[in-house]
């Protein structure tokens, strides 16, 4: 059986030069579940990483469910993994809600208690230093 595990990378993996190793460690894990790679395509998706397409085959029929934990393991964004989850869980077709988007469509608007939260102002110097 043959799947496409899309994952969504919010690193500069490529421009850090971890991308050989990334592929060696997917490699690693998928084989661990009986996954070969066929293929895989790797687009450079926002200034902050890059979309990675995984083109295996299995002898074994993987569920919905499993799809979604591989994509998690291959470090796939975790507010994705979590939306796919919940799609799962409404019974929504997997290969129609299984998306990619290669543009912010919307952003919750962050009130001003928020603004200035330490958790908050760590995750922004965390993320512009990745982004940097």
């Amino acid at each position: 059986m043959k799947y496409i595990l899309k994952i969504d990378l919010d690193f500069k993996i490529k421009e850090w030069g971890w991308e050989k190793d990334y592929l060696k460690m997917a490699k690693a894990v998928l084989n661990a579940f009986d996954c070969k790679i066929d293929d895989v395509i790797s687009k450079k998706s926002s200034k902050r990483g890059y979309h990675y397409w995984f083109h295996i085959s299995t002898n074994n029929e993987l569920t919905p469910e499993k799809l979604n934990m591989l994509q998690w393991m291959l470090n796939d964004d975790w507010g994705r993994v979590v939306i796919n989850q919940w799609r799962i869980k409404r019974g929504d077709d997997w290969k129609r809600g299984n998306k990619l988007f290669s543009r912010v469509l919307y952003r919750k608007e962050i009130d001003e208690k928020c603004k200035r939260c330490k958790k908050h102002l760590l995750y922004v110097k965390i993320m512009e230093e990745l982004n940097a």
